[in-house]
């Protein structure tokens, strides 16, 4: 049966292009200021070309773009992430009303750069402990038993870390007249 919509998804290196937007707001700025080619830029933002070679070196381009954004390559292309390449930068699926409805839904772009610009400027008032445990918890999926070996302390000690890093979370969001709801729900 055939499903009501048809949505396109594009698919993007999310950590380099963040990397690009918070050093240089655009590819096209970076590309300028740093006389990088933008093609080959763009093609490692949609991984239409693996940032390593076979034997697992960083390629030349990737390493240039790394040193311009004054970041680790690994940082930017962690282990799970070297070899990905992938075709064609969107796909398209079909989806149901239903299914479509249930997708963050954004005004416009400037509401969705209000929603990072939130995120980010709350997240800066965590400490560096609590940084990694939201990253570890919300972007890289570990669980709490993971972060605890990383960290070598106890699993709810994580846990209390992960809760005070949401009160902070919530109490700038509240001070600077943030909606809450954009910052990481965990219901």
């Amino acid at each position: 049966m055939d499903k009501d919509f048809n949505v396109e998804i594009k698919v993007r290196n999310g950590r380099l292009l963040s990397a690009i937007r918070r050093t240089y707001g655009t590819i096209a700025e970076m590309c300028r200021q740093t006389k990088l080619n933008p093609n080959r830029i763009s093609a490692l933002v949609t991984m239409r070309c693996a940032p390593t070679k076979e034997n697992g070196e960083p390629t030349e381009m990737a390493f240039n773009v790394a040193a311009a954004l004054g970041m680790d390559f690994e940082d930017l292309w962690p282990k799970h992430m070297e070899r990905l390449k992938r075709k064609k930068a969107s796909f398209e699926i079909e989806m149901s009303a239903e299914e479509v409805q249930s997708i963050p839904q954004y005004t416009n772009r400037e509401n969705l750069i209000d929603y990072r610009d939130a995120i980010t400027a709350v997240q800066e008032r965590l400490s560096r402990r609590e940084k990694d445990v939201i990253r570890w918890r919300f972007q890289e999926n570990l669980t709490f038993d993971d972060i605890a070996r990383k960290l070598g302390v106890g699993r709810e000690r994580v846990r209390q870390i992960e809760a005070k890093a949401f009160r902070k979370m919530r109490w700038w969001a509240a001070r600077k007249k943030i909606d809450k709801s954009v910052l990481l729900d965990r219901d």
